[in-house]
């Protein structure tokens, strides 16, 4: 196994994760993603949707970082699994469902958001965003930015009548 490899399994993207043969399964929301060979970007990229758990992953990261940084390459991580097991308490809180009531107009808020200020889509995947809508309704998940390719166009229907 080479060494990219070898970093990528010790990751500590993978205390939010559940290790497949090919995929992983996010912890957080269960979804499952493809882990191409060695890499763990895509993990990083879909934690970035979950701030509590993004937020754990980077003092993770930095901790991780500076103790390689204070003993050498090579580094135990004796002590990562119940820093992360602390951690991780604070991210299974209840979600609001799709088809709710208030997720719909949450929702129907975010493109209306999007279209008003000519926003890209992929605004609701920036951290600054993610974290705004965490702290304001913590419940609420931000759906993907794919999301806007149908309620964006039903939202420019609805004004056009």
């Amino acid at each position: 196994m080479d060494e990219s490899a070898q970093r990528a399994l010790r990751s500590s993207i993978w205390d939010f994760f559940d290790r497949g043969a090919s995929d992983a399964t996010c912890r957080t929301c269960k979804m499952r993603l493809e882990t191409p060979t060695a890499t763990t970007t895509t993990l990083v990229n879909h934690l970035k949707r979950h701030p509590d758990a993004f937020e754990n992953f980077e003092k993770l990261r930095a901790a991780e970082g500076a103790k390689k940084k204070a003993t050498g390459p090579k580094t135990t991580t004796g002590t990562r699994a119940t820093d992360a097991n602390a951690a991780s308490s604070s991210f299974f809180k209840p979600t609001l469902k799709g088809d709710a009531p208030r997720a719909k107009l949450l929702t129907k808020t975010v493109a209306q958001f999007i279209a008003a200020g000519l926003h890209s889509y992929s605004v609701v995947e920036e951290p600054g965003f993610l974290s705004l809508m965490h702290a304001t309704v913590p419940e609420y998940k931000i759906p993907s930015r794919t999301f806007s390719r149908s309620v964006v166009p039903e939202l420019y229907a609805k004004e056009r009548e």
